[in-house]
């Protein structure tokens, strides 16, 4: 998922990358297509099932140590500044595909539709979501994975270290919008904006706003 994210569309595309990332990266060299894969496979964890209030079976995979092992070589790299406060993101983000295991959207289209946190605009948390499940389901279980993951233990060079990733300020879109998303979040910044959804309570409090003109 990383290697779509930075622009690649399969994991050979990572060769192309290597350049980029060798620049940013303090000495350290991008392994090769070959190692990456034998590493993902080794982290292979089986896939969740939510229940919706339906009784609908969705399914996520919800892989921590990937997760970690993104966050920890963007830690390593020095991408991210464990001195520094920084700004939390998330949104479920589609991507379009047609690889074999991609799922038909209500976006309408063949995709995977993971939720993605990101830290300053560079994404440290991936969760698959199934493209058919609610955007609002299992929504708080997300984000809070993503703010636990960022000051628990991780590796460092055959070691281990405390991540302590801090943040001041949180914003995500309307999928968000909920009372168990905003207590999640108010324990992990100061400040937060997750933008409303329109509703009837709403539309009528804009509509009562006078006319300044």
């Amino acid at each position: 998922m990383a290697i779509y994210l930075t622009g690649g569309s399969r994991i050979e595309d990572a060769k192309r990358l290597s350049a980029q990332f060798s620049e940013k990266s303090q000495g350290y060299r991008l392994c090769s297509p070959d190692t990456i894969l034998k590493t993902l496979s080794d982290k292979t964890e089986e896939d969740t099932f939510v229940q919706s209030g339906e009784g609908n079976l969705y399914k996520f995979s919800i892989n921590a140590g990937l997760s970690g092992l993104l966050l920890d070589g963007m830690l390593e790299c020095g991408q991210i500044d464990e001195a520094t406060i920084h700004t939390f993101d998330y949104d479920n983000q589609f991507i379009p595909t047609e690889k074999y295991d991609s799922k038909y959207s209500y976006k309408k289209a063949f995709g995977y539709f993971p939720g993605i946190a990101q830290v300053d605009g560079l994404p440290f948390y991936i969760e698959g979501r199934d493209g058919n499940a609610n955007v609002k389901l299992g929504q708080a279980d997300t984000p809070r994975r993503a703010f636990e993951g960022t000051s628990s233990c991780g590796a460092r060079r055959g070691d281990y270290r405390v991540r302590s990733v801090r943040f001041g300020r949180a914003r995500m879109d309307c999928g968000s919008y909920a009372r168990e998303v905003d207590d999640i979040t108010s324990r992990h910044c100061d400040l937060f904006h997750i933008r409303a959804m329109m509703c009837d309570s709403l539309r009528g409090r804009i509509h009562a706003i006078p006319d300044s003109t």
